[in-house]
């Protein structure tokens, strides 16, 4: 059976944790995905979309529901707020603010968040808890998290079906300014 879009693993695992943000940010009250198991998978007759394959291995996307479980959960408040080309969702906890960000667009961007009063880096994960140290920027006197979003890559149709790669960034505090440049070098305030 031919799939309906050909979605890559990492593009599977990044949807899980855009939708799971989209949809928390609305208010549900729980969510689920499907499929979490392959067990009746039979090639060229159904489609293995399952979080784990048939043979019990896990695709990238059990670690991105995983991050869902572990970082979204017990949130005091959801915020959704999109520009054009970017989507950023804040996940507030009395002591700190998890980002959620991504390109919703087939161009990239750089997301830029206040950081001032932090020291050293700061630590940004992908959609399946992949951590890389990012050290902070400053410009005019003042100190950055600066965010490549990576562009969406186009999948069997003209619009964007998964949009780019997600980036997480935890950091103390209460939410901070968030800054979005397009490709095009036109800056937006999120927050």
């Amino acid at each position: 059976i031919e799939a309906m879009f050909q979605v890559s693993l990492e593009q599977q695992a990044d949807f899980i944790v855009q939708a799971a943000a989209l949809a928390l940010s609305q208010g549900v009250d729980r969510m689920a995905v499907y499929r979490l198991y392959d067990n009746a998978f039979t090639p060229g007759v159904s489609e293995p979309w399952g979080l784990v394959r048939g043979d019990g291995s896990l695709r990238p996307a059990f670690s991105a529901y995983q991050q869902v479980i572990e970082r979204f959960g017990g949130a005091a408040r959801v915020e959704y707020t999109p520009v054009e080309g970017a989507d950023l969702v804040t996940f507030r906890f009395p002591d700190r603010t998890l980002y959620a960000m991504w390109s919703s667009a087939f161009t990239g961007g750089t997301f830029m968040i206040n950081a001032g009063g932090l020291e050293g880096p700061v630590t940004v994960s992908d959609a399946e808890g992949n951590a890389t140290e990012l050290e902070l920027t400053e410009q005019g006197g003042a100190k950055f998290a600066v965010i490549e979003a990576l562009p969406a890559d186009p999948i069997d149709m003209p619009w964007v079906v998964v949009a780019g790669p997600v980036r997480l960034l935890e950091l103390p505090g209460p939410p901070r300014t968030v800054v979005y440049r397009n490709a095009e070098g036109v800056v937006t305030q999120m927050r």
